[in-house]
């Protein structure tokens, strides 16, 4: 089983697996609850996605590497406890192993296992409180009480990271509001995509922003214009950007042409942020190079 599942996952997930050991059957058998002949986690694994959203994607995947043949809850929209509790209550399925085409049916494939499906956060309370109130020798109500209340906070602070992009535009006055340095950066994030593609854009755009406002920043400039730079050096350049420069180093271009002393004033300033000058990008002769403390070249 984990030889199929373990390699399919991504590596921002996380697997686990177990064989259930005969003390556990035993006490299994012993609540009445179930047949011994037929245990359904002789073999059991957690899948562990990073939100609430990945958990349908992990799902998919299970039912494409094995038969699922129950699930708990019976559907995402059913609830295994009461709005008061707070127990252990993520999504289990239940599985064989596919029978591979042409070949019959072996012992192997009657057998069920259990896969669990988790968030990080949920993984992260069950690690925690597992010795705590699951397997152990002190029954506490208060240790229960103390588990159920954690497990209610990492319950809400899921439900706000799924839904922090909706809650952040859904006009609550809380929420909609700016600090100035945020709606620079919105402002450079803006410009940036006017100008370049998505494809010439890395994931993290917002590094590339904060990157570029320092560079501003660092050379008297307000963030604000760096969508007259960019529309000042497209006009010189017949109203395309260089293609084989990153978006910053045609940010660095623009000042070199537009700004130079600004720029320079920069880079010989000592304790200035550093700015990373690449060797596609050539500063001019007055740019001696024994008198840029602040410049990082490669």
């Amino acid at each position: 089983m984990q030889n199929s599942l373990r390699p399919s996952i991504p590596k921002t997930w996380h697997y686990e697996g177990r064989v259930k050991k005969p003390e556990s059957y035993a006490l299994k058998v012993e609540t009445g609850r179930v047949d011994p002949r037929d245990l359904d986690d002789f073999f059991a694994c957690t899948v562990v996605v990073p939100t609430l959203d990945s958990c349908d994607t992990a799902e998919a995947l299970i039912a494409r590497l094995f038969d699922v043949v129950g699930r708990k809850p019976e559907t995402a929209l059913v609830a295994l406890s009461q709005p008061f509790d707070f127990q252990f209550d993520h999504i289990r399925l239940y599985a064989r192993l596919r029978v591979p085409s042409g070949l019959d049916p072996a012992p192997v494939h009657r057998l069920r296992f259990e896969v669990q499906v988790k968030t990080f956060l949920q993984h992260a309370w069950s690690i925690a409180t597992h010795d705590l109130t699951y397997k152990t020798n002190d029954v506490s109500w208060g240790k229960e009480r103390v588990a159920a209340q954690v497990k209610a906070s990492l319950e809400a602070a899921e439900v706000s990271i799924v839904e922090a992009e909706r809650l952040a535009t859904s006009g609550n006055k809380l929420l909609a509001r700016q600090d100035s340095a945020t709606a620079s950066l919105v402002g450079v994030v803006g410009s940036l995509q006017r100008h370049f593609t998505a494809a010439q854009l890395p994931e993290d755009t917002k590094r590339l922003a904060l990157t570029i406002k320092t560079t501003l920043e660092a050379c008297s400039l307000e963030p604000g214009y760096l969508e007259k730079l960019l529309n000042l050096g497209k006009a010189k350049r017949m109203g395309s950007h260089p293609a084989d420069l990153s978006p910053f180093g045609v940010v660095l271009l623009y000042l070199v042409d537009l700004q130079p002393a600004k720029l320079k004033a920069a880079l010989r300033r000592a304790k200035g942020p550093k700015i990373l000058i690449s060797r596609e990008v050539a500063l001019p002769a007055s740019f001696l190079s024994y008198d840029l403390p602040s410049a990082r070249h490669i």
